[in-house]
């Protein structure tokens, strides 16, 4: 009996112990002082001088490889790329809707700022904006057309769908 009052007692102990030497490490890197500490270099040129400090580029992002979709749209200047697909349902009684039925990411394998190359999964994106679609950029099937920024496909039109249509759109995060 008192050997297990023992172990229970030496558990608390750690417990508290952890509490204590965890709280203050929480969010232990402030990313704005880190940037205010590091080095500015120019976009333009690689600079291998500086060791294994930490440095600062700014420039023009620009893309490597164009992405698209194949099926929907040409390949263009795109870090990231969502295409959203839906289709007009009923959701509930009385209740029609759009609803998402397909949504697919397409990621450039590389990108560059001025000279230097990144690889865009290891980078943190905005959210993607919604893709203002022309006629250049998209492939219309015999049965899809272009309304607005959506490739309408179906019998009935964006502003009163029937159901089984389905709309699709793009979202992207956009290079130069």
């Amino acid at each position: 009996m008192r050997w297990s009052i023992n172990r229970s007692a030496t558990g608390v102990l750690l417990i508290i112990l952890s509490i204590a030497v965890l709280w203050p490490n929480e969010g232990a890197m402030d990313v704005s002082k880190a940037a205010r500490s590091s080095i500015p270099l120019p976009a333009d040129t690689v600079n291998a001088g500086t060791g294994r400090k930490l440095v600062s580029i700014t420039g023009i992002l620009s893309t490597v490889d164009k992405i698209g979709d194949q099926q929907y749209l040409r390949p263009g200047n795109y870090i990231k790329l969502v295409r959203e697909t839906e289709t007009f349902v009923r959701l509930k009684p009385k209740v029609k809707g759009w609803q998402a039925t397909e949504t697919k990411t397409y990621s450039s394998p590389t990108a560059r700022i001025g000279a230097y190359t990144i690889d865009p999964h290891m980078m943190k994106w905005p959210q993607p904006a919604r893709l203002k679609l022309v006629p250049a950029m998209v492939v219309l099937e015999k049965d899809s057309r272009l309304e607005k920024d959506f490739i309408y496909i179906g019998v009935g039109k964006l502003n009163s769908p029937r159901f089984g249509d389905s709309r699709v759109s793009f979202l992207a995060v956009a290079g130069s």
